[in-house]
């Protein structure tokens, strides 16, 4: 009996140590949280929604730099839904509509991600919460909240900045700035 109680206690160690062992309810707890952008049925239909869930899709840089077709920035789109928290950023979407407008700007900022990091520059770009924000999401989080005019900020990842947004730089170069 003591051998059992030992085994046991072993078992549940190891258990606890491991984490909780992944469930089926975690697969559809993830998928749940998704809504899919509008999109082609070919592109809809070219992945399965389970086998995109693996943060790794969007966290490692080498699969990042995979990211070259629609259904592969579909996929990490995918995967970026299902493993966000409701408490960061901007948290779950409302459904299709929000899904579609966010996937553009998670495009941009995969793309973005992909050309600093093919530079080599000694540090390394990431996917994080701001990839899905848009210029007047990501000002509240900037510029320790100062933006002279946040209304002008377009709501969308479509909509070019406004052009009092940037800033010319005494090197010639130009960057965004918030207000003058």
């Amino acid at each position: 009996m003591s051998n059992l109680v030992a085994v046991l206690g072993l078992f549940f160690f190891a258990a606890a140590w491991a984490g909780p062992l992944p469930t089926l309810s975690s697969v559809e707890d993830k998928l749940d949280k998704v809504f899919l952008p509008y999109l082609s049925e070919d592109v809809l239909g070219s992945i399965n929604p389970a086998e995109c869930l693996d943060s790794i899709l969007y966290e490692s840089t080498s699969e990042l730099l995979k990211v070259k077709e629609e259904r592969d920035y579909l996929c990490a789109f995918i995967a970026f839904q299902a493993n966000k928290d409701s408490y960061s950023g901007v948290g779950f979407y409302q459904g299709a509509t929000e899904a579609d407008m966010r996937f553009v700007c998670f495009k941009q900022s995969v793309d973005e991600v992909n050309e600093v990091n093919s530079q080599n520059l000694g540090w390394v770009a990431g996917i994080n919460f701001f990839s899905d924000m848009t210029p007047y999401d990501r000002s509240w989080y900037t510029g320790f909240g100062y933006y002279y005019n946040k209304e002008a900020l377009p709501r969308n990842c479509v909509d070019p900045l406004p052009e009092e947004t940037y800033v010319e730089f005494e090197d010639g170069t130009r960057g965004l700035g918030f207000g003058k």
